[in-house]
């Protein structure tokens, strides 16, 4: 169809909505590293040990090409709705925006939305002082702040959605969070759109080692030896055209996409390196192939 939703456009902005800024996480991390008696918290997806059935699109049964009574029992994380991601964001954020919210002491706090980023919100008390921060993409959540503002506001999620809880980290000891009469495990490690968070006594530190891994293993070099230095990029003639061109162009993008994703979530010190490869991908893929492996070897060292 060609129409549009109302009071929309079509435009591809009327339907997406936008990733938690990475910079929005990392302000939530500089704000924990200083507040020794604040925690983090997280849930996580659905699924471990739980099957999600699905139902087979209704266009499959009407043309029968499944039968009426077959679900599906997807092996892999699957997002959609029939409504569009940001009606979903626009229906999350009614729930959540300027919601009051009690703690287990008695304060009450406002989720109070941060403007200019869709799905983050300050937690303040009553004197307007910030008890806490949260973001949440689609139906994944991240809280930091006192145990009181992290339990009230993942109650709040857990009340409105079902969800899980992923655990907490905390540097005191004796901090207990619990989501109703259940305690929440405390863990070493919490992940976040891919993003890993841990605490030590200096402050929050924040990687990707994971991923990364998972990435190397993917590509077939998880014995590919480390490197302490970033490639050397020069000027490089174009490659002539032809398949070996347009084959190595679709791999260099994918080296570099992947390469992107890292770099502006929490390895900024290969941005500089990954920008320039980026500028040669339509003139010299070959030689940003080179680069890549290069950028995966100092990545594999640190």
């Amino acid at each position: 169809t060609d129409e549009s939703p109302a009071g929309g456009d079509g435009s591809p902005e009327e339907f997406s909505t936008q990733n938690v800024d990475p910079y929005v996480i990392k302000a939530m991390a500089s704000e924990l590293a200083p507040n020794k008696d604040w925690a983090i918290a997280a849930n996580s997806p659905l699924g471990g040990s739980e099957w999600i059935l699905l139902e087979p699109p209704a266009i499959l049964k009407k043309l029968g090409l499944v039968k009426p009574d077959v679900l599906y029992a997807p092996y892999k994380a699957i997002y959609g709705l029939r409504r569009s991601p940001k009606d979903w964001s626009r229906d999350r954020n009614s729930k959540i925006d300027y919601q009051k919210i009690t703690a287990a002491n008695g304060e009450v706090l406002t989720c109070v939305p941060v403007q200019h980023q869709d799905g983050a919100w300050k937690l303040v008390d009553k004197d307007e002082v910030v008890r806490g921060l949260a973001v949440m993409y689609v139906d994944d959540c991240l809280a930091t702040g006192t145990p009181g503002a992290v339990e009230s506001f993942l109650k709040l999620v857990s009340d409105t959605w079902k969800t899980k809880m992923q655990g907490f980290l905390s540097r005191d000891e004796d901090v207990v969070l619990k989501i109703g009469d259940a305690p929440m495990e405390r863990k070493q490690t919490l992940i976040f759109l891919g993003m890993e968070f841990t605490l030590d006594d200096e402050g929050t530190c924040i990687s990707q080692r994971r991923w990364i891994l998972q990435e190397l293993e993917k590509r077939g070099w998880i014995h590919l030896k480390g490197s302490q230095h970033l490639p050397y990029v020069d000027h490089y003639e174009p490659e002539p055209p032809g398949p070996a061109f347009d084959q190595g162009l679709a791999e260099a993008r994918s080296q570099i996409g992947a390469l992107l994703w890292v770099a502006i979530k929490t390895r900024p010190d290969i941005l500089a390196t990954v920008s320039q490869a980026e500028s040669l991908m339509c003139r010299n893929p070959k030689e940003v192939q080179r680069i890549s492996t290069g950028l995966w070897r100092y990545l594999r060292e640190l």
